[in-house]
């Protein structure tokens, strides 16, 4: 049964501001119980990339794609604005706004009248992100850092008034809990958002639900008040767009012109006001009045919506209706005087359908390489933080470094970025943006490096750009120091992997001890990757790096004499014999192929559980040119059937054993290879894929989507489990949805849901896990089985505005190629342990190379160890930020990684004392919401308390 609250004790207890913009609001005179209010929302959408890049589109240039410039929409908005105060205005993209902002850092009066304007409370600031972000495939710290950079701009800039109190979503294409959960914990008082399943739409206009409370959390019962738009739509009502890209009529008011049309639209406008209003449980009526980059000509929009309210205005005794600029904060606090009832919601709102045959669950896994950028930049600030932490790196350069690194990763969270729905070109720039970012990252890490390490000598650090190539040409050189930053605030703990190029290797520790090690052949298949400097070896050996730090390890090439290596660490690799069965297994996992070369079991040897395990992989046919109601594209999933096509066996399997590493490599096709692997001390199998180029038929070509699906006897009963943005897990009902009826017209699009970190599927006995190292889309369409897509590539558009069809180049023309990481767990559940792998697969360790004369010489005059913790956080907590400000403080988040319906001693709430966190004083600790810059309390102990899911930031002042 759906609980309601009453709608006014949602407000008790918020604390309104006594003079900013929200305090300015219309008023409406004509209010008895047949009244109807409607607050006019006029507003425009900038995209920050989709059509034409970020630069592009503010500038104007580039008109043959779209003829649209943000720039000119801000000064034509406040030209309009500054002649009449009835009139109201909101912006929502914070990144646009600060470069028009800084394009008239020289024209200091327009930068105040902007600035009046919001105190007035003729513009409202709202959503408060750097850009409007996505929601399925952002991953969580993201979305904090996002919202935090875009608030902290705003705060800068306008101060408190400046901090909007509504956030707004109105074109992501689906919306997950945890990004409302992130919204109410940075104090938000309403969400408005659009684009909800279309079944769902129906049930809510029938049951008059368009308005509810959405709890973002079981566990820190974090509410939203939440509004949809009666169309899913966030454009002007039909037939009443007043903008110059739009061509509706427009309102004629005298009598004596040709296409005189005022009663008339005046009539279809009351009709329109009362349709949408059946439909809500009040007589309040929030009405969008813009749309994608309108209002760069603002005088001819209100001058058309001039006309048309002052006529129905002038009717008001006679229809009740009263129509008023407005904005969403003061539609709220006309709610606010008002007694209803709203249901509420805790699931969310994946997958997202437009139609029958238009799930929006494509572009989960759209331009996977980069997905994956994102990912690895997004790990990379974290460290950069911690090192300027650790190093002191506090001048102003230094701020100016990790602001363009979050910039460049703020603007790939827009909801044309990271989901891979702008054009090829488009991509492009996001691109090279975040590659401009990972320099950035370099050279503060070098900085910090040589500040920590305390080095003397003359070093030059390479940090191995293409070592997903298996490329790094530094480890040719006879000596090499290796550096691994860490930017977990848990110790690493792994065998890694690095391409080296020589038989034979010794491998020392920081304090100069062997390290077991071993070189073994590298996998490269020549129809994907064709880099002719790629590493012939790989060599392996474990590391153990401290939380937030880092630690040097040497690798030395071994003199031959007489062409005879005198130290052999090379393992052999071994082509399958014909009908050969394979096992391969370390101390926790056995893994039994069969003699087609397909992983077939796998015994958890420390549970003593077999299962059947197979892994295989698939493709999708998607609908293409001859299918003109719903096509695959960048957007859209639906494939021509519900089958994939499956690949003959293996064209071919090699393999090796060794003490820290063993592997199955297969060539699946010329287009698809993998390797399966099990590394020494995990509790995981790895299976790292290359897929790519996808082939294009010469004549009509064909639109291909691949998956891996992965096997077992686990009985999920159609159920499954895909995590929100990488924290809370959501469960899953194939064919079916918590709060809606669905029909189901896509059985296999239809049940795709966003993967940012993991999927799994379980029963009392098993738990299958599939942790991935960027955003996918997945389901389970049979019991047992998980499966994940991967790459994608369209020869078509699927209609939704790109026009352009998702089919990426790659480096040669031939098309894009991937290679990605799955980490595969099947145990008991409640010893799985996928949280921390979770966080693991995340905080991948960042190399430094550096060429060096010994390593008896490096290590004695150079720190090769750093730690900046000084105690060892409670397994449940994880530090999510830890940033410099000025003043000698830092910004410090903690999270408990755990839910309430974990295991039962993780789920517990846990203490941590800051004051002993760190090897630095602490000398003053305050409290902050999530997005840092709201005060709560200043605290006279240092050990603070988190319960499940919770996390806490405070500011911490520094001796």
């Amino acid at each position: 049964m759906t609980r309601e609250f009453i709608i006014l004790l949602i407000f008790l207890g918020l604390k309104l501001s006594s003079s900013c913009s929200w305090d300015n609001c219309p008023k409406y005179e004509n209010d008895n119980e047949n009244s109807i209010h409607v607050h006019i929302i006029p507003h425009t959408h900038d995209d920050m990339g989709w059509i034409k890049t970020v630069d592009d589109y503010y500038t104007g240039a580039k008109k043959r794609l779209v003829n649209v410039g943000v720039q000119f929409i801000f000064d034509s908005v406040i030209d309009e604005l500054s002649k009449d105060k009835e009139k109201r205005f909101v912006f929502a993209e914070v990144g646009f706004l600060i470069r028009w902002i800084h394009q008239h850092k020289s024209d200091s009066k327009r930068i105040e009248l902007f600035k009046k304007l919001v105190l007035d409370g003729q513009i409202e600031l709202i959503g408060g992100g750097w850009v409007q972000p996505d929601e399925a495939s952002s991953h969580y710290i993201d979305l904090i850092d996002q919202y935090s950079l875009g608030l902290s701009y705003l705060n800068q800039t306008f101060g408190a008034c400046g901090k909007p109190k509504v956030a707004w979503q109105i074109d992501p294409f689906g919306h997950s809990r945890e990004h409302a959960n992130i919204l109410a914990q940075m104090g938000y008082e309403a969400l408005f958002l659009g684009r909800m399943h279309f079944n769902e739409l129906e049930e809510r206009h029938k049951n008059k639900s368009m308005e509810f409370v959405w709890a973002g959390s079981d566990d820190q019962k974090t509410n939203i008040f939440t509004g949809g738009f009666y169309t899913n739509s966030y454009a002007p009502p039909q037939n009443f767009c007043f903008d110059q890209l739009c061509a509706d009529d427009p309102v004629v008011a005298d009598p004596t012109l040709d296409g005189y049309n005022l009663p008339q639209m005046a009539d279809s406008f009351i009709k329109m006001v009362r349709e949408r209003s059946s439909v809500l449980r009040h007589n309040q009526l929030l009405l969008l009045m813009g749309g994608d980059f309108q209002y760069s000509n603002a005088n001819m929009y209100f001058a058309q919506m001039d006309l048309l309210f002052k006529e129905i205005n002038r009717q008001t005794p006679t229809h009740n209706i009263t129509v008023k600029y407005s904005t969403p904060s003061c539609y709220m606090r006309s709610l606010r005087r008002l007694y209803f009832q709203v249901p509420t919601k805790s699931n969310d709102f994946f997958p997202y359908a437009s139609s029958e045959h238009q799930y929006w669950t494509g572009y989960y896994t759209s331009k996977p390489a980069l997905k994956g950028l994102v990912r690895k930049v997004s790990n990379f600030l974290q460290l950069v933080r911690t090192l300027r932490v650790a190093a002191s790196l506090s001048s102003a350069e230094h701020f100016a470094d990790e602001d363009k690194i979050e910039r460049a990763l703020g603007l790939t969270q827009h909801h044309d970025a990271v989901t891979g729905t702008s054009k090829e070109a488009v991509t492009v720039d996001y691109e090279k943006r975040l590659l401009e970012a990972m320099q950035i990252v370099e050279e503060i890490t070098d900085r910090a490096f040589r500040f920590l390490s305390k080095v003397h000598h003359d070093i030059k650090l390479s940090f191995c750009p293409l070592i997903n190539e298996t490329v790094c040409d530094v480890t040719n050189s006879e000596s090499v120091a290796i550096t691994f930053f860490n930017s977990n605030s848990r110790q690493l703990d792994e065998v890694i992997e690095i391409p080296y190029y020589a038989r034979s290797a010794l491998v020392q520790d920081n304090k100069l001890n062997e390290v077991h090690s071993e070189i073994t052949k590298s996998f490269r298949v020549s129809s994907q990757l064709q880099n002719p400097d790629s590493a012939p070896f790989k060599i392996s050996f474990p590391i153990s790096v401290p939380a937030l730090g880092f630690k040097t390890y040497f690798i030395t090439k071994l003199k031959t004499k007489n062409n005879y290596i005198t130290r052999k660490n090379l393992i052999k690799t071994k082509y399958r014999k014909a009908n050969e069965s394979i096992t391969i297994e370390n101390e926790f996992i056995k893994l039994d192929f069969n003699q087609d070369g397909l992983v077939q079991n796998l015994t958890n040897v420390r549970e003593n559980i077999t299962s059947t395990f197979i892994q295989e992989f698939f493709f999708y046919h998607g609908d293409g040119l001859n299918n003109t109601e719903a096509r695959s594209g960048a957007y859209i999933f639906r494939p021509n059937g519900t089958e994939p096509f499956n690949f003959p066996q293996p064209m071919q399997i090699e393999y090796y054993k060794g003490d820290l590493v063993q592997e199955v490599r297969q060539v699946v096709s010329p287009w698809i290879s993998q390797v399966i692997r099990l590394k020494k001390g995990e509790k995981f199998v790895e299976f790292e894929y290359t897929v790519g180029p996808l082939p294009k038929e010469e004549t009509d070509p064909i639109t291909k989507e691949v998956v891996t699906r992965y096997s077992t006897n686990v009985k999920n009963d159609q159920t499954f489990y895909t995590d929100s943005n990488g924290r809370q897990l959501m469960k899953r009902n194939v064919n079916k949805s918590p709060t809606f009826t669905r029909n189901i017209t896509e059985p296999v699009s239809g049940n795709y849901y966003p993967i940012t970190s993991q999927i799994m599927v379980k029963d009392s006995k098993l738990q299958l896990s599939i942790l991935t190292d960027r955003a996918q889309g997945g389901s389970s369409l049979k019991d047992g089985s998980v499966e994940v897509m991967i790459h994608r590539r369209a020869f078509v558009d699927d209609g939704w505005g790109v026009e352009e069809a998702l089919d990426e180049p790659g480096l040669d023309g031939r098309g894009l190629i991937i290679r990605g990481i799955h980490r595969v767990q099947l145990a008991e559940p409640s010893k799985a342990e996928t949280r921390l792998k979770a966080q693991d697969v995340y905080h991948r360790p960042l190399l430094a190379l550096a060429p060096i004369q010994s390593a008896d010489g490096y290590q004695k005059t150079t720190v090769t160890e750093f730690c900046l913790l000084a105690a060892e956080l409670p397994v449940q907590v994880q530090i999510i930020t830890l940033k410099a400000l000025e003043s000698k403080r830092i910004l410090l988040r903690l999270e408990h990684i755990y839910q309430g319906t974990d295991d039962g001693y993780l789920s517990q709430p846990v203490r941590v004392n800051l004051s002993k966190l760190f090897k630095f004083k602490i000398t003053n600790i305050e409290e902050r919401d999530l997005s840092g810059l709201v005060a709560l309390k200043a605290f006279m102990d240092s050990e603070v308390s988190l319960s499940p899911m919770q996390i806490r930031t405070f500011y911490l002042t520094l001796e």
